[in-house]
């Protein structure tokens, strides 16, 4: 007899469910909706934040600055972190920066001869650039200006990778995922003059899927001086073509079109945790000196502190969020 005919062939419908809140994310996957994006664990460059320049009367607008045609984008911004991670910043005598600042115009396809000596007239410039200070001595007495020209290759990292556990910590029960809402209401809850009042509203509108996992990152630059320890992110956004373009609410609007206030926030918390392992006499307000963003084209010594927005996050928020990401409640 003949083999009775197939049955009709069909999928199986899954019955598992991935849990997708377990994972390991980073900030630009907390910023960029990482419900919609694939995950990519690479070192934040600035890709995704190209700032408009604000509007500003022609009078208030200041000398035009040294880079303001410099090319812009993803890759400018890779570029300028390139050189200054490998630049010497007490050695960056003319031959040495020279040196460097061609090899790298060469490696990223910009023409030498057109920008290399604006570049470097240009970060001898940023190297120069006074950096105000941020946090007070147990006496009450600020610390000095002092200039990333100051900071030897000894007293300097660059590139530090963090790795931060969130929610993994559950005594006796399944621990909570981080949310968008658990973020932000640190910000409501502790608030700061350098901290934009109606910041905590953006951070709860992040579209993230909530984390239970890990934390990965690279900070730019970590350095001492005079026996404090200091968070620096350099950022190469075009912000406008003046100097005007670059002063502190010019600043504060980029950081928080950014996310940048979180993104320090997570680098703060990293370098805290990591001073408190390996420092044993450790206190937050004598070790840690606080946190740079530096625009580096708008800096310049003759501008002041133009480019340079700082701040010192209250220990309180630290705390706080300290707390939130070992085990959201």
């Amino acid at each position: 007899a003949a083999p009775a005919p197939p049955g009709a062939l069909s999928a199986r419908s899954p019955v598992a469910r991935i849990d997708d809140r377990h994972r390991i994310s980073s900030f630009s996957a907390l910023t960029s909706h990482g419900a919609e994006q694939v995950e990519e664990l690479v070192r934040d460059h600035d890709a995704r934040a190209l700032s408009a320049a604000p509007a500003l009367d022609e009078r208030e607008l200041g000398p035009r600055l040294r880079l303001s045609d410099f090319p812009r984008g993803a890759k400018a911004g890779s570029f300028f972190h390139d050189v200054l991670e490998h630049c010497d910043f007490t050695g960056a005598r003319p031959a040495s920066l020279r040196e460097l600042v061609t090899a790298r115009l060469k490696d990223y396809g910009y023409p030498v001869e057109q920008w290399l000596e604006p570049v470097c007239e240009h970060l001898y410039a940023v190297l120069d650039t006074p950096l105000a200070p941020v946090a007070a001595l147990s006496s009450g007495a600020e610390p000095a200006p002092f200039r990333l020209a100051d900071i030897p290759l000894t007293d300097r990292l660059s590139e530090l990778e963090f790795c931060v556990p969130v929610c993994q910590r559950s005594p006796g029960r399944e621990p909570r995922a981080l949310s968008a809402r658990d973020l932000a209401r640190v910000f409501y809850e502790h608030p700061s003059s350098e901290l934009h009042e109606r910041y905590a509203e953006r951070v709860g509108r992040l579209g993230f899927v909530p984390l239970r996992g890990y934390l990965r990152g690279f900070i730019d630059l970590v350095f001492r001086h005079e026996g404090r320890f200091y968070v620096v992110d350099y950022k190469a956004n075009h912000l406008g073509e003046h100097a005007a373009h670059y002063a502190l609410p010019a600043l504060s609007e980029a950081m928080v079109r950014g996310q940048y206030f979180l993104q320090y926030h997570l680098y703060a918390l990293a370098l805290h945790r990591y001073l408190g392992q390996r420092l044993a006499d450790y206190r937050y307000e004598q070790h840690f000196g606080g946190v740079y963003y530096l625009f580096i084209k708008g800096m310049s010594p003759e501008l002041g502190t133009s480019g340079v927005f700082h701040e010192k996050p209250p220990l309180g928020r630290l705390t706080a969020l300290s707390q939130l990401l070992e085990q959201a409640q």
